[in-house]
């Protein structure tokens, strides 16, 4: 099973994200501590898929570290901006692909 994780900020979604998937051991939520999570498991993450706008370290920021670090994660972008300029950043830093919230 491809180890997931998902990373947004808004607590109401985390919370619910981890209500729905809590039987799921292959789906980790985590909110804006993403580079922590990901320093200390990152090797065991298969897919990441990232709020772009996150106090702290934005997704874009995020995906700079994983691709720093060579991680070999895959980085879906999830945004609530459906202007492509906005999400062209992430995708050179090494995101895969986006997706509207």
């Amino acid at each position: 099973m491809l180890q997931t994780l998902l990373v947004d900020d808004d607590i109401l979604s985390l919370n619910k994200m981890q209500t729905f998937l809590a039987d799921l051991e292959f789906i980790h939520v985590c909110g804006t501590g993403a580079i922590e999570y990901l320093n200390a498991h990152g090797d065991s993450i298969d897919i990441v898929i990232l709020d772009m706008e996150m106090p702290g370290a934005s997704g874009l920021e995020v995906a700079r570290f994983i691709s720093k670090h060579q991680l070999p994660i895959t980085i879906l972008v999830i945004s609530n901006y459906d202007n492509f300029e906005y999400v062209k950043p992430i995708l050179q830093a090494g995101a895969y692909d986006y997706l509207l919230k």
